[in-house]
């Protein structure tokens, strides 16, 4: 995991490249449209977007082409996104579970902390970019996790807590969260949420040889700031 964090550049540099030479594979059937498992799918379009990553200290840039697909079966399109990339963010899923997780782990961290010295990296270095990764970002991304977690937890008909206590999750972490980090018992829910998160990613880290979580999350799982 920290290894592939340090090399998040050639990641996107190899799915470009792929993309480019057209080496990639059709995504898996049933279309996530209308579900059919006859639909058949063509390349409707590349599309260009610009990603942030965070290695060390600085925020770097980065652009990567995701595919638009259209099924055959219902005419509609949907992007695929690459392993490193997340609907509607603009930070690269790594740096967004690095920090998060950096704050969960340690007792005394604040999102100030976690967030303070990550500056943007300019490559024009005549130009000097004072701009710093916001505190507040750290604590949207955890709305997002949380939001995950809970996906997950609606897919077993559990609840956050039901699916921690779950056994196959569960690994007799406690989950509790330092009364320091929380004033409001919906801020507690949100961080005991990500931790869930974590606990889930590591496990299918383990037992599937990958710390993707499953492609059934939907889109609007992911839906908030940043």
């Amino acid at each position: 995991m920290n290894k592939q964090k340090d090399h998040i550049k050639p990641l996107i540099d190899s799915h470009n490249q792929s993309v480019s030479s057209r080496t990639f594979v059709q995504p898996p059937v049933p279309c996530p449209r209308c579900h059919s498992v006859l639909a058949k799918f063509i390349v409707h379009e590349y599309r260009k977007r610009t990603l942030l990553y965070i290695v060390g200290l600085y925020v770097y840039q980065a652009i990567a082409i995701f595919i638009r697909w259209k099924c055959t079966v219902c005419q509609k399109t949907f992007t695929e996104y690459p392993p490193f990339a997340l609907p509607n963010k603009r930070y690269v899923s790594f740096g967004i579970e690095q920090l998060c997780q950096e704050y969960i782990d340690d007792p005394l961290a604040t999102y100030r902390k976690t967030a303070s010295n990550r500056g943007y990296h300019s490559e024009d270095h005549s130009v000097i970019d004072e701009r710093q990764l916001s505190h507040s970002t750290v604590w949207r991304w955890m709305t997002c996790l949380e939001q995950v977690s809970q996906h997950l937890a609606n897919l077993f008909n559990l609840t956050c807590k039901q699916l921690f206590d779950h056994p196959f999750f569960c690994n007799n972490i406690q989950y509790e969260i330092p009364a320091r980090k929380y004033r409001t018992p919906a801020r507690k829910n949100t961080l005991q949420a990500v931790k869930i998160f974590f606990l889930i990613r590591n496990k299918c880290e383990h037992a599937f040889c990958t710390s993707r979580l499953p492609r059934f999350v939907p889109d609007k799982a992911y839906k908030c700031s940043i």
